[in-house]
């Protein structure tokens, strides 16, 4: 059963996989039919998933506890995380390398931490601190600064999750290029709606930032967790613009000549200046679940869990969120959209610290 299952998904996944469909260059009938398919593969890899956390809570011995939760790591790394509940309750885990732990839902132990986030406003904007960041987050919604309080030393050189709205209408194929005068053309997203804090801690604390812009409306949490160094821009995004191309931008201050990116199976390093012609063209690039800057003893790293359009111009760092072209498909894009993005400031470069291992994380729960 299992096999047919994951042996139906996969193929099926695959089918999907067709180089029209993945960058959106297809017509609008074809993610009619993909949008169906990948729910049918949620479907089936989740009945294989909850198939097998019912064998091993059958194996799991939990007759000590009054209401027990077992918290599965299928990860190879161990992990010291915030979690949430199915009851919507925060707790405070640690779960070995492929491995789990059953914990008590009301047991108070997983509600303590030795490093409380807190969240305080003031007219100036929010701010979340923990032992390890100070985040300030100023009266327009946008990151006026990221303070290290480990290498005391301010992350940003500038404001950070700025939303860079450019015109897109590339010279030959719309829906397949990204021209490289696309950036002559942009605007700052502001048009704040509300700027609130949503959580208060002390595991995690969050701020809610609400946009509205040309037809187009954004609700972003910006989360701290305990013991984390990781901000996470937790984003809902109801997306109704045309020819645009939607970025964030995040100014850091470190300074290297090349920026490295993730792609499958390892990571490679590209220029993050236009000194030739060849660096010229890498003013879009690709990858998968991070990118980051380092310098010998600092770096920064952009995570995501969806998005894999980048460029690193010096020490501004970009992810690609949307685009918005009308052929071949007049609609491509358009609607509601939920992703997770996060900045992940670290001491040494990136072979001393966890950027791997956080990347992981972020896009497996």
């Amino acid at each position: 059963k299992h096999h047919s299952a994951l042996d139906r998904a996969w193929k099926l996944l695959l089918i999907n996989q067709f180089h029209d469909i993945i960058p959106g260059s297809s017509i609008h009938w074809v993610y009619q039919d993909s949008a169906r398919d990948y729910e049918t593969i949620r479907q089936l890899g989740e009945s294989v998933r909850d198939s097998a956390l019912v064998t091993l809570e059958s194996l799991v011995d939990s007759s000590a506890f009054n209401e027990p939760v077992l918290v599965v790591n299928t990860l190879g790394v161990r992990r010291r995380e915030i979690i949430t509940l199915p009851d919507g309750a925060r707790a405070s885990v640690d779960v070995p390398p492929f491995g789990y732990v059953v914990v008590e839902k009301s047991d108070e132990f997983l509600r303590r931490t030795d490093d409380p986030v807190k969240a305080m406003a003031s007219r100036q904007g929010i701010t979340i601190e923990n032992d390890l960041l100070r985040v300030k987050i100023n009266a327009k919604g946008h990151l006026a600064s990221v303070f290290d309080l480990r290498a005391q030393r301010e992350v940003l050189s500038g404001q950070g999750n700025m939303f860079h709205l450019h015109q897109d209408i590339p010279n030959n194929y719309e829906a397949w290029d990204v021209d490289i005068f696309y950036r002559e053309r942009s605007t700052t997203v502001e048009g704040l709606e509300k700027l609130e804090i949503a959580e208060s801690g002390p595991l995690c604390a969050a701020a809610r930032v609400t946009r509205t812009f040309g037809k187009s409306r954004v609700e972003q949490e910006i989360v701290l967790s305990a013991g984390s160094p990781r901000i996470d821009f937790h984003t809902e995004l109801d997306w109704n613009e045309s020819q645009k191309f939607l970025k964030v931008a995040f100014p850091v201050d470190v300074y290297a000549q090349k920026a490295t990116y993730e792609i499958q199976f390892g990571h490679l390093e590209r220029a993050n200046h236009a000194n030739t012609s060849w660096d010229m063209g890498k003013f879009e690039v690709c990858a998968h679940k991070w990118a980051d800057l380092s310098e010998a003893r600092y770096g920064v790293a952009l995570l995501n869990d969806c998005k894999y359009g980048h460029d690193i111009q010096g020490n501004v760092m970009r992810l690609s969120l949307l685009r918005a072209p009308i052929s071949p498909d007049p609609l491509a894009d358009r609607g509601w959209h939920g992703f997770t993005y996060s900045l992940l400031p670290h001491i040494g470069d990136l072979r001393d610290s966890h950027v791997i291992e956080e990347a992981y994380s972020l896009n497996v729960p």
